[in-house]
């Protein structure tokens, strides 16, 4: 592990002091620790959309292109669930 000391004003190391008590951790460390570990895997996902966007709009697109076009309503909800519902159900039933 490596050692950094930061500098903090006083209203913002109470901040650090009640998110350490909060989530439980046992020192500032940690918490920098889960919040640039949180950071990371963030910057981590924006990456992997950013190289499937070509992939996702190529995808809509198909979509967009395809007939017939059906509205979405609450009743098309519904009957999709109780569709869903209908297919869980015979799983649990055999």
């Amino acid at each position: 592990m490596e050692t950094i000391t930061i500098t903090l004003p006083a209203s913002l190391r109470e901040f650090v002091d009640e998110q350490v008590a909060r989530r439980g951790l046992t020192s500032p460390s940690d918490l920098l620790q889960e919040l640039l570990d949180h950071e990371r895997q963030g910057l981590e996902a924006m990456a992997r959309l950013s190289e499937n966007k070509p992939r996702l709009e190529e995808l809509l697109l198909e979509g967009l292109a395809s007939e017939p076009l059906e509205e979405v309503t609450a009743e098309w909800w519904e009957e999709k669930e109780r569709t869903l519902l209908e297919r869980l159900s015979q799983r649990t039933a055999t």
